[in-house]
């Protein structure tokens, strides 16, 4: 069993992926919509402006929808 694992080198974003096909197609797909984010980041972008709406307006963005975990959300 492996642990992913990412960083940013330069400007550069690294990202381990298993060995097996399968297993780098469920991380891949599990981190798919946020490599925009992480791409931005990354790259420099201003960390404020990019977060000024919060993870709400971050995941609509990227289509990502939050799981239904039955639980009311306290903020």
């Amino acid at each position: 069993m492996s642990r992913p694992v990412a960083g940013v080198r330069n400007s550069t974003l690294i990202i381990t992926l298993p060995g097996s096909p399968k297993g780098a197609k469920e991380n891949l797909q599990s981190i798919l919509k946020m490599l925009p984010h992480a791409c931005q980041q990354a790259s420099g972008a201003n960390s404020r402006a990019i977060h000024a709406g919060g993870t709400d307006k971050l995941e609509k963005e990227a289509g990502i929808q939050k799981a239904d975990t039955g639980k009311q959300e306290t903020r």
